[in-house]
């Protein structure tokens, strides 16, 4: 089977290229994809208490499933959610050791650890669209930008 990529989405620190253009640029101040949140006009509340693997998922599904243009947000079993990257949920998996690392202040953070699990953002982009396909969250074991 051979899979035909329609569209594409370049999200990094600096910059948001959608199918090979530049459309959007960080500016000093609030996080870039805070900002994308709010020039997109998104409105899904839990965004701001994402880490950052699950809102660089959820936007950039936003922006991909636009250009796609199709009907959202109805029930869907045909539709899947697969992602690909490297070091899985690193940046919170950091974040939650901060929260037992000293014994004397010993303190786990429900709201962080559930984040410790990279197939989170898979759930959220497929609760939010509603589709009740498959999901899943793979690590490579090493960089591929093949299509």
């Amino acid at each position: 089977m051979k899979t035909v990529v329609k569209h594409t989405v370049k999200l990094t620190p600096n910059f948001l290229e959608v199918n090979g253009k530049r459309v959007a640029e960080a500016v000093a101040g609030e996080s870039f994809l805070t900002q994308l949140y709010r020039a997109y006009n998104l409105s899904y509340p839990k965004f701001f208490k994402m880490d950052v693997l699950c809102k660089v998922g959820f936007i950039a599904s936003e922006i991909l499933l636009e250009a796609e243009g199709a009907e959202r947000f109805v029930p869907r079993a045909d539709r899947a959610v697969i992602l690909f990257n490297r070091h899985s949920s690193l940046h919170a998996d950091r974040t939650f050791q901060q929260t037992i690392a000293n014994p004397s202040e010993f303190y786990p953070s429900p709201s962080v650890f559930v984040y410790t699990l990279p197939n989170i953002v898979t759930g959220e982009i497929a609760i939010r669209n509603k589709y009740h396909g498959e999901s899943s969250f793979i690590l490579l074991p090493e960089k591929s930008e093949r299509q």
